[in-house]
C-alpha cells in the first residue's frame, strides 16, 4: 500500500534526522491497524517508482507542471457537490 510505504519512509527519515514521530502518530498507527510499520529507508527514486510506475510525473514537461501549479483551492469541487450516483 502506498500510504504504508510513505509512512515507513517518513519514519526512517525522522529517525535519521533526529526527529521522533509526531505526537499521537503511534496512537493513530495502532488505531488504523498499522502497528506493523517499521522505518524503511527509501530514496526519492524508489518512492517515485512506487507512486508513479508509468513515470507520468517524472516525464512531465515544465509547461504541464506550470499549468497544474495554477490550480486554486477554490476551483476544486467540494465533496458535497460530487455526484455519487452510478
Amino acid at each position: 500500500m502506498t500510504a504504508e510505504l510513505l509512512l515507513e519512509a517518513a519514519l526512517a527519515d525522522g529517525i535519521e534526522n533526529g526527529h521522533p514521530p509526531a505526537p499521537g502518530f503511534i496512537d493513530v498507527m495502532e488505531a488504523c491497524s498499522l502497528s506493523q510499520l517499521r522505518p524503511q529507508e527509501r530514496d526519492l527514486q524508489a518512492l517515485l517508482d512506487h507512486v508513479d510506475p508509468q513515470k507520468e510525473i517524472q516525464n512531465a514537461t515544465a509547461a504541464l507542471i506550470d499549468t497544474l501549479g495554477h490550480w486554486h483551492l477554490w476551483s476544486v469541487p467540494r465533496l458535497g457537490s460530487i455526484d455519487h450516483t452510478i
